[in-house]
């Protein structure tokens, strides 16, 4: 799909490539004798609301702690985060809601970088995003969030997310 000046992943098929790779994993994972290590951190399912002003400025996404990171030297990590968005809408509101995330690493470099736009009125807005990489030990971060457009203000209250690793140096 494009919007006549960018190109838009589609979705179907960025889950079914998600999907693929889990499989591959679960191959090579079943082949493998012995136990295979794996690591998980969670938030956990934070339901406190929470409004947040659209002024373009990033901030941690309310009540998330951040990541520690794989004990793993060559970790195959997934970073994930799921949030409902309720924007505040002026009557007469013409711009749309700009939703971006990214998962900021605890050496300041930013992955994971999203952006989504929503129509004037939309409500009960599901967002996630998700990472998919090799990661370093014990490099943590944690997701950070950024509104602008439209709404005056946004309220988030269901949201967790999950960090989870694979310990990929099998030989």
């Amino acid at each position: 799909m494009t919007d006549g000046a960018h190109e838009h992943p589609d979705m179907t098929a960025v889950v079914a490539g998600l999907l693929e790779r889990v499989a591959a994993l679960e191959v090579a994972l079943d082949a493998r004798t012995g136990k295979v290590d794996g690591y998980r951190e969670y938030t956990g399912k934070i339901t406190e609301r929470v409004t947040l002003p659209c002024d373009r400025q990033w901030v941690d996404v309310p009540g998330f702690p951040a990541f520690t990171g794989s004990p793993f030297d060559v970790p195959d990590e997934t970073q994930s985060m799921y949030l409902r968005l309720y924007p505040e809408w002026p009557a007469d509101a013409v711009g749309v809601l700009v939703v971006e995330t990214r998962y900021m690493r605890a050496s300041g470099d930013a992955s994971a970088y999203q952006m989504e736009q929503y129509a004037p009125g939309t409500n009960s807005i599901p967002y996630w995003n998700d990472h998919d990489e090799y990661g370093d030990r014990d490099q943590g971060g944690i997701w950070q969030i950024r509104l602008s457009g439209g709404p005056t203000s946004v309220d988030l209250t269901t949201r967790y997310a999950k960090l989870r690793a694979f310990n990929t140096r099998w030989t």
